[in-house]
């Protein structure tokens, strides 16, 4: 969706004067982030499939997201909740290596999805938030308070910090190909 077919979309919905306010409003984000759309900054996709979704409401019942009962809004906001949830997401293969237990707990060197602010991650369903530093450990479950070291896998393969450690280091099945192509610079063992 172009900035110019957002405005058509908004005016349409909401009207010519105070159409920016109340599409902000409509869309549970600050005015200033429309106001970015208009300058540039990508309108991100679950917006216009809940412009896209409004603009249908509006042609076959009149309403408007201001004005419509909320049971209306339903369809449009799972088609803004499901394209949301399809949005890809910044990954890394990373190693990961659970510090709940001990100093040499479980690891594992697999993809992590960064939120957009860098400040928390997503790995096998475990959300994990940055410590703000650390020295044993770097961030931490949110759902449990566990802590974790997490960090980008080392090209030489050491990447636990006790390399007395007996414990093997498992590889996830998605992440394999590219951890040894990638980052340890050869053919992935058989």
């Amino acid at each position: 969706m172009t900035a110019e077919e957002l405005r058509r979309a908004a005016i349409a919905l909401f009207g010519e004067r105070g159409w920016m306010s109340r599409l902000a409003e409509a869309l549970a984000v600050d005015r200033s982030t429309v106001s970015r759309w208009f300058a540039g900054l990508p309108i991100p996709g679950p917006v216009a499939a809940a412009i896209a979704a409004w603009t249908k409401l509006h042609a076959l019942t009149g309403e408007t997201p201001m004005t419509a009962d909320p049971a209306l809004l339903h369809p449009a906001l799972d088609d803004l909740e499901q394209a949301a949830q399809s949005r890809p997401s910044r990954s890394r293969i990373m190693y990961i290596e659970d510090k709940s237990e001990s100093l040499n707990g479980p690891a594992r060197i697999g993809r992590v999805y960064l939120s957009k602010t860098g400040k928390s991650l997503t790995y096998r369903g475990q959300t994990f938030q940055s410590l703000k530093g650390g020295y044993k450990a770097n961030y931490f479950d949110t759902e449990t308070g566990d802590h974790y070291w997490i960090s980008g896998p080392r090209k030489d393969g050491a990447d636990r910090l006790y390399a007395e450690s007996t414990q093997p280091v498992e590889i996830d099945d998605d992440a394999r190909d590219e951890y040894w192509r990638t980052i340890r610079g050869r053919k992935p063992p058989r």
